[in-house]
């Protein structure tokens, strides 16, 4: 035709070269093309292939060996929109005999693309071809396609209109695939491969997946610390209270886009940091095939993890399987198993175990269905698994629909799919890759409110348990507890049936049933339920007086005791009143005690009490007389005062050993645990925390309330006060020396007295008016039971019975006739 141009005449020689060699060298850069595209074919890198084909055809324009080739490439790549042009060229070329393959492939993509009638137009068509340079597989093949596609034409006109699906906002989605998503109370996690990495040195950069977190919409969306750099990490679940997370690790098989995965774990501490990163056992990880998509649920029996992972590895029934392991309380796993119920010789992936209604969902591209992967359920009935089930439109769709998640309540979740409207590479290829889709069931509103009954008072702090009733019982979809208030809101599907339980600590557990069966409610959009929980524990309501004056008396020790055992103890240093919660069924012994009183003690009997709600109990402490006192004990640091002497006088008053000793608590508290372990380490420590509290501080406290009690004894006039005192050692030194020891301490006591408020008993010790007199024992009355071996310091200086018989006390106390 060129030729035929009159402009052609007037080219010079020159030019006509140069045309000839252009020519050349488009030939030459199309077969470069041309072979890139067939090496990026066989590493599985479609994208690049359909494009350097696509290259070529604008070179050399449309010839069917390159739009077959192109074809290929874009029913790989998912571009079917592309593959079905490119196939449709090939068949209405003069060579389409040449490809007996191209109208098989071209019924695929139109199944992809929704378009049943025309695929099964197509198979039927291929049949009836008879290539003889087709692999009769093919043929049968086609013939199960076409029953397919007639289920498939009826089941896609039931979509369930109460389902709402959208794709997530760009924030999240974007032209590379975004998949594995995971919810938990602060947020979506979720992978994306939208991120390049030079992997290898001097090549071009790949691109890589990594774990995302997004709080909420409008925040930003966030890398986990656990990604690594250049390995795919992505498919993050969490066990059931969150404690540990799984995840993979993928590498690129060579040059190839082909993945091979390996699982992982990381533990979660109390903070929320990840621990470090754990490989799962061969077993699972098994080498030389891929692990990957954990997912965890719960076996109920046993109350330990499941975990669900897909793999090639043997044993399996062909292409990738679901397989699944018990996790041990103690974190390791057992052998793992093929999970047979799903598997098909085809490809089964991203299992997801949703707990509440003991169901497992999984994606399948080897069942009946829409095309590519559609989205499966399988239910746990006891010990049995049920049949497997096709999950409807708009769920599926005519192309890969995989990664379902599902709300307790079953009423919100999301997937991935590679559907129409997903964010594409190239918006001119209709292509790759998977986005993050939502869904949201159309519901009924449930508001629940929970009520005290003894006051009929809004009960905030209940947990409210709903369950689904079907004709193997119920299942629970969703537990809350609200801390704050005292409503609740679920949402009903219809044509169900709920039941919902109430609970709270200290009440009886509550429940009622919602039929969503019912014309009525069904007709409704909220449902108001108010449930009232009656009290399970009594209050108890403690007053405490001063028996001499009925005035309030401020700062008691208030204990509960069952059994002999304490059970509880307040003090109100500024009020006279305390309060309790008490469990029915139980005898208490209520004692209230404070220094320089009497105790008293109450008993309140709630053995075969069922209908108490609130006792208010009075306990009535008497003052304590200055001769009621004794025995008033107070305690020393070990060999104090004057550590080393064997003097049997000191300069030291009582008030200084007694701070220096207080603030020894800690160190007692460390060394005499420091060899235990565990719960006796714990109940050891406070042990020695209720000695210092309650016998080295109390016994100061009543040594100045009985200085108080002397010195008004003195100045009523007529009478002189004698004290007797007792000092006291363990038995860790010689007995000679422990005598000395306990003489200074009484005579430690004793400048308590000289120094008191000033000094202000001394001029009734030198008139005579205030006689003490002093007996020492040194160890002879200490335990036979207390270690005095020098090395054994727990035993001989930490020990509460070493601690005990440091002491001096005050045996005696009286008024005496001055005459």
């Amino acid at each position: 035709m060129i030729l035929k141009n009159s402009p052609m005449k007037k080219i010079s020689i020159p030019s006509i070269l140069l045309i000839i060699f252009a020519s050349a060298l488009n030939g030459q850069t199309a077969h470069q093309y041309v072979k890139a595209a067939d090496e990026e074919f066989a590493d599985e890198n479609y994208y690049s292939a359909m494009k350097h084909y696509q290259e070529a055809i604008s070179i050399n324009g449309e010839k069917p060996d390159m739009l077959f080739k192109y074809a290929e490439a874009a029913r790989m790549f998912a571009s079917y929109t592309f593959a079905d042009t490119a196939y449709t060229k090939v068949l209405a070329s003069k060579k389409a005999d040449d490809y007996p393959l191209a109208k098989y492939w071209l019924a695929v993509v139109k199944k992809k693309q929704g378009k049943y009638e025309e695929s099964q137009a197509l198979f039927n068509d291929f049949i009836k071809s008879k290539s003889e340079s087709v692999d009769a597989a093919y043929f049968l093949q086609a013939g199960e396609e076409i029953k397919a596609l007639n289920w498939a034409i009826g089941e896609i006109k039931l979509s369930d209109e109460n389902v709402t699906v959208e794709p997530l906002d760009s924030a999240i989605n974007s032209p590379y695939s975004e998949f594995a998503p995971a919810i938990q109370e602060d947020g979506i996690y979720f992978s994306s491969q939208n991120f390049e990495r030079e992997l290898t040195k001097g090549m071009p950069p790949r691109h890589i997946s990594q774990i995302l977190k997004r709080k909420a919409k409008g925040y930003p969306v966030e890398p986990l610390p656990i990604n690594e750099e250049l390995r795919h990490t992505a498919n993050l679940a969490f066990n059931g209270n969150s404690t540990r997370v799984y995840y993979t690790l993928c590498d690129y098989v060579g040059e190839t886009a082909a993945l091979r995965c390996e699982i992982y774990f990381r533990n979660i501490d109390a903070n929320g940091n990840f621990g470090e990163a754990q490989r799962l056992p061969n077993d699972i990880n098994t080498p030389g095939y891929t692990a990957t998509q954990p997912n965890i649920g719960t076996d109920p029996a046993m109350k330990v993890d499941k975990l669900y992972f897909t793999s090639d590895k043997p044993g399996g029934k062909g292409g990738l399987d679901i397989w699944s392991c018990t996790v041990f309380k103690d974190g390791t796993f057992d052998k793992s198993f093929n999970f047979e119920p799903v598997n098909t010789s085809g490809n089964e992936v991203t299992p997801f175990f949703h707990n509440p209604s003991r169901t497992l969902y999984f994606s399948s591209d080897d069942r009946q269905g829409f095309g590519g992967f559609d989205i499966y359920k399988i239910a746990q009935r006891g010990d049995a698994w049920q049949e497997v089930e096709h999950i409807p439109a708009p769920y599926n769709s005519s192309y890969d629909d995989t990664y379902f998640w599902l709300n307790e309540g079953q009423t919100k979740g999301y997937f991935a799919s590679s559907r129409l409207g997903s964010q594409v590479l190239e918006p001119e290829f209709e292509a790759c890759c998977n986005d993050l889709y939502s869904f949201t069931v159309q519901v009924l509103d449930l508001d629940v409110f929970t009520f005290n009954k003894r006051n009929e008072a809004p009960l905030p702090g209940v947990t409210l348990e709903l369950f689904e009733i079907t004709k193997d019982g119920g299942f629970p979809l969703k537990s809350v507890t609200n801390s704050d208030g005292n409503n609740f809101h679920f949402e009903l599907k219809k044509g169900s049936r709920y039941a919902v339980l109430a609970s709270k600590e200290n009440f009886l557990p509550l429940s009622d049933t919602i039929d969503m069966t019912v014309p009525a409610n069904n007709g409704q959009r909220n449902i108001a339920r108010n449930l009232y929980l009656v009290p399970a524990t009594v209050d108890l309501n403690v007053s405490t007086y001063n028996k001499r004056t009925m005035n309030p008396l401020k700062g008691v020790e208030v204990r509960l005791a069952v059994d002999g055992q304490e059970v509880n103890f307040q003090q109100n240093k500024e009020s006279n009143e305390v309060a309790f919660v008490l469990d029915r069924g139980q005898l208490y012994e209520l004692i209230g005690s404070k220094v320089a009183y009497f105790s008293d003690t109450a008993y309140i009997d709630l053995r075969t009490d069922v209908s108490s709600t609130i006792i208010n109990e009075d306990l009535l402490l008497r003052p304590k007389e200055m001769e009621d006192y004794p025995p008033l004990v107070i305690y020393f640091d070990n060999d104090y005062p004057d550590p080393k002497s064997t003097k049997t006088i000191t300069g030291k008053s009582y008030e200084e050993t007694w701070e220096a000793y207080m603030a020894q608590k800690e160190r007692f508290q460390r060394e005499y645990v420091k060899t235990l372990v565990g719960q006796d380490s714990f109940v050891a420590a406070r042990r020695i925390d209720a000695f210092f509290s309650r016998e080295v501080n109390n016994g100061y406290e009543s040594l100045k309330v009985f200085s108080e009690s002397v010195l008004s004894a003195l100045e009523d006039g007529g009478f002189k006060v004698e004290l007797i005192i007792q000092g006291f050692a363990s038995p860790r030194a010689s007995e000679d020396y422990n005598y000395n020891l306990s003489q200074r301490r009484s005579d430690c006591l004793k400048n308590h007295f000289e120094t008191w408020r000033g000094g202000i008993l001394k001029s009734y010790i030198d008139r005579s008016l205030l006689v003490i007199k002093v007996v020492g024992y040194g160890e002879k009355l200490a335990s036979q039971y207390i270690s005095d071996r020098l090395d054994d310091e727990r035993g001989s200086i930490y020990s509460i019975t070493a601690s005990s018989e440091r002491k001096v006390a005050i045996i005696g106390a009286r008024r005496v006739a001055d005459n």
